[in-house]
């Protein structure tokens, strides 16, 4: 026996240590668990109470999934207010809708005199592409740039305000009414922070308009001078905000600070909205905050991921994967699930089928609501197999001798009827008998028994 065993099971102060080492492990256990769980009440009670606290001094701001548009958090989203720059959304849109990029299109007088606050100076006669003034509208803020585009697109700023005007009304804009493509204070020029957000994710269907928010700074060209015009974004979250991509800037005196903001972190992008701000910068890094700390994606799809397979008749290989054409989400607190209701609906696929075909559909619902859509696109090719190419083969063949047999039996007959007619006719009138007994003469001519013959024969 060893010497810890005579200890513990044989010395008379054995069972005293033993007791103590029981009662020491039961302490620190317990210690342990009564810390974890306070300290989880701690960080619940602290979460609780940051996420009612978010404090936004803009007049009105929201905060919503980009992909689904489900608000997250707002503040009196539907007052109208003067959107400032932040109009110039729209005006892209139109531009984005209604003209190609490499278009070249001549600066007029009046795009020249549009040189109030923000500007690339333009020049009367001067010549640019669509892009470049995209960009300078974009990213510098350009109004002289909104009028040449405008004139461009609508064939005049007036025509190009109503386009503007019946779009917002399309979106579902319905608190929107523009009077200038660039953002100008005027009284009736109002918007609010949700139909914003609504031509903010229409706009952002569109590569190229992502592609420019995104963009710090840009050079287009200046003809004539000895320098290029330098585009430096005004959207400064760009530079201080990790994962910030969007999206555009807004500011007259009457409107105060303006910011339509966009960021994506681990492949989800949300979208704050703030309108009549002391400081949208940091109202805007609040929200995006709040959003990213508070909320997650729970993924129903995921685009160019397989989301289910599908059975296919006649193909070299009998399965098919299926991918979404979009991320398909539903946005829940953070720590939590959801089950939301969706609808998928699936073809019975045949070959054979090419890479990209529709192939079914899925929707997601919250209560009776749709909330998302998404294509199901097939993954790869699949061939038609060689035993269901004989197959159809045999079946065209078929098919085609059972339509030459009608059409032989129908000129048969009409050729039959002709010659019945024409023996009757060279009969005298009173031997030539009822259509009766002409119809019983051709069965008993003509039957099965009778050969090929005909009358005359």
């Amino acid at each position: 026996m060893s010497f810890l065993g005579y200890w513990y099971g044989y010395h008379p102060y054995a069972k005293y240590c033993r007791s103590f080492s029981i009662k020491t492990a039961i302490i620190h256990i317990s210690a342990f668990f009564i810390l974890l769980a306070y300290g989880h009440n701690v960080c619940s009670a602290k979460t609780e109470a940051d996420a009612g606290t978010l404090q936004v001094n803009a007049q009105s701001a929201l905060l919503l999934d980009v992909v689904t548009g489900e608000v997250l958090w707002q503040k009196n989203p539907h007052k109208r207010w003067p959107p400032a720059s932040t109009t110039k959304i729209m005006t892209a849109i139109l531009v984005l809708e209604n003209a190609d990029m490499a278009e070249k299109t001549i600066v007029s007088q009046h795009a020249q005199e549009a040189t109030t606050e923000s500007s690339i100076w333009l020049q009367a006669g001067e010549e640019l592409t669509i892009r470049d003034l995209l960009d300078a509208l974009l990213i510098k803020s350009a109004n002289d740039a909104a009028i040449a585009l405008a004139e461009h697109t609508g064939g005049s700023v007036e025509s190009f305000v109503d386009m503007m005007n019946r779009r917002a009304a399309q979106l579902g804009a319905v608190d929107t009414h523009f009077e200038n493509p660039n953002g100008l204070y005027h009284p009736d020029h109002l918007t609010t922070a949700y139909d914003l957000s609504l031509m903010a994710r229409h706009a952002m269907r569109f590569r190229r308009f992502n592609e420019i928010i995104s963009t710090r700074k840009a050079v287009i060209d200046w003809p004539g001078k000895k320098w290029d015009r330098t585009l430096v974004n005004r959207n400064h979250l760009l530079w201080s905000y990790r994962g910030a991509d969007g999206v555009k800037t807004g500011f007259v005196r009457q409107s105060g600070r303006c910011l339509v903001s966009s960021a994506t972190r681990n492949g989800w992008r949300i979208m704050g909205v703030v309108l009549g701000s002391s400081d949208a910068l940091k109202d805007s890094t609040r929200l995006l905050d709040y959003g990213f700390r508070y909320f997650r994606p729970q993924y129903i799809a995921r685009k160019d991921r397989v989301f289910t397979q599908i059975s296919v008749r006649g193909g070299k290989e009998n399965k098919l994967s299926l991918v979404a054409d979009r991320d398909l989400l539903t946005v829940v607190p953070a720590g939590q699930t959801a089950s939301p209701r969706k609808e998928i609906k699936l073809i019975k696929a045949r070959a054979p089928i090419r890479k990209g075909d529709r192939c079914g559909y899925i929707i997601l619902y919250n209560g009776q609501e749709e909330t998302g859509r998404a294509q199901l696109l097939a993954a790869g090719n699949i061939e038609k197999s060689w035993l269901f190419k004989i197959w159809d083969t045999l079946k065209f063949m078929l098919l085609l001798g059972l339509i030459t047999g009608t059409g032989v039996r129908i000129y048969a007959g009409r050729t039959f009827a002709k010659n019945t007619r024409k023996v009757r006719n060279n009969l005298p009138p009173g031997k030539r008998g009822s259509d009766t007994s002409w119809s019983r003469y051709r069965k008993r001519s003509y039957g099965p028994d009778r050969g090929q013959g005909g009358p005359g024969d």
